[in-house]
């Protein structure tokens, strides 16, 4: 995959849930994105939602666990959101 395509990935996913995120985080995830750092960002991502144990539509959850493990960080990204449940409709 493309670094083109990776950062439109991440920054589609990161717009899904931006609403679930405080504008600090907001403005982190798309520091990180600007730096082509796309596995900090959604590890990051991860992370953030996992400290409040936040419930995530499942078409999110998918798209992150894919781009994690096109990535190479599955396991690191997929404990995290293990945390949060899913959301309810």
């Amino acid at each position: 995959m493309s670094f083109a395509v990776l950062e439109s990935r991440l920054a589609a996913l990161g717009a899904r849930l931006e609403d679930l995120l405080t504008s600090e985080q907001q403005g982190w995830f798309a520091e990180f994105l600007g730096a082509g750092e796309y596995g900090l960002a959604l590890e990051m991502l991860a992370d953030w939602l996992s400290e409040d144990e936040t419930p995530l539509p499942a078409e999110a959850r998918t798209e992150a666990l894919n781009l994690a493990s096109e990535m190479g960080i599955q396991e690191r990204v997929a404990g995290a959101l293990a945390l949060c449940p899913a959301q309810s409709t």
